[in-house]
């Protein structure tokens, strides 16, 4: 099974679907819309340098190579392909650097997406269904949304508003199980209830802005 992480600098955020987009234009071999960055060389080479590609690996122990495909450097964007028993441990390596040198990572495999500090808690409003995303919904953009899901546990609801920081929301046996993350401490919490109206509530509040919005749920930390 193929592991791959994709590697490029952003200047403003991004949201999850639209990092998807850029990662499938680079691995499709088309132009992703992505500027280069002085800082791509300086990341490569400092990661080449602890992990070799496979034409520069030691003979005496070529098979801890990590490698499944050799990295080839681009100015503006640099896709890795990891063979699996590698892949926890460099990804770490890769998203530790990466961020050094302010760029940013995505892992299709989750998807996750891994932004430098001075992006992570820029608001960037966006709404993310299985069908659909929105930058800056509007209210009764989310509302709609809330509306249309469906009862089988796997469609959604994402409203964030930073990388950090979001509610969602599922419909699964006639219940809404509603989640979000703190964006102060990164703990998440999570609340059920049967009815549409409080969780409606709670995303238009928390779309707003406004400080009182978890009140309309009883929330339980998740550990």
């Amino acid at each position: 099974m193929t592991f791959q992480l994709g590697v490029w600098h952003a200047d403003t955020p991004l949201s999850l679907g639209a990092a998807g987009e850029i990662f499938d234009r680079v691995a499709a071999g088309k132009d992703p819309g992505v500027k280069p960055a002085p800082a791509m060389k300086a990341f490569f080479n400092q990661l080449l340098r602890r992990y070799p590609t496979l034409d520069q690996w030691p003979d005496d122990n070529v098979a801890d190579c990590p490698w499944e495909v050799q990295p080839r450097f681009n100015p503006a964007y640099v896709i890795f392909t990891l063979l699996p028993a590698h892949a926890e441990q460099l990804e770490a390596v890769i998203i530790d650097m990466a961020l050094e040198h302010d760029m940013t990572v995505y892992d299709p495999q989750t998807p996750d997406l891994h932004m430098p500090p001075r992006l992570e808690d820029q608001t960037f409003w966006r709404l993310e269904t299985l069908s659909n995303e929105l930058v800056d919904p509007a209210p009764q953009d989310v509302q709609a949304a809330l509306a249309q899901l469906r009862d089988d546990g796997q469609s959604y609801v994402l409203l964030s508003q930073c990388a950090t920081a979001y509610i969602q929301a599922v419909l699964d046996q006639g219940e809404y199980v509603v989640e979000y993350r703190d964006k102060d401490t990164g703990e998440l919490f999570q609340a059920i209830h049967k009815d549409l109206a409080p969780v409606s509530a709670a995303f238009a509040a928390y779309r707003r802005g406004e400080s009182g919005w978890r009140d309309t749920l009883a929330w339980e930390q998740v550990e």
